[in-house]
């Protein structure tokens, strides 16, 4: 994350020169936004079987007599947050130069404005 967070920021810098990397740079980011972040629901009373890079949340929920226990694979919901920020920062940093790139970046933005 940290090699992408860097590019978007040399992309400031070079401006209308950094399109020569770009089309490779926003294919990764693409790539890391349309992960798919996974919710499974389980139960609670049970022991938790953590997953590498999943998250098990579990709460009480008014009414309900158990606890609740939801999985989340955390990490890929961190690159795929991480990868619209990094979109943000090259569309802002190149300005006018982003462009040739919004065709390939508008559907991907468009289908995730409801989330």
């Amino acid at each position: 994350m940290a090699v992408k967070g860097s590019l978007a920021k040399i992309a400031f810098f070079l401006k209308d020169e950094f399109n020569y990397f770009a089309p490779k740079y926003i294919e990764m980011l693409m790539k890391d936004a349309n992960l798919k972040i996974n919710f499974t629901a389980g139960d609670a009373v049970l022991p938790a079987s953590e997953q590498k890079g999943t998250t098990a949340i579990d709460f009480k929920v008014r009414g309900m007599e158990d606890m609740a226990r939801f999985y989340v694979n955390t990490s890929e919901a961190e690159q795929k947050l991480a990868a619209f920020d990094h979109i943000k920062n090259v569309a802002c940093a190149m300005g006018t130069a982003f462009e040739p790139h919004v065709a390939t970046v508008l559907p991907v933005l468009l289908s995730h404005m409801n989330d």
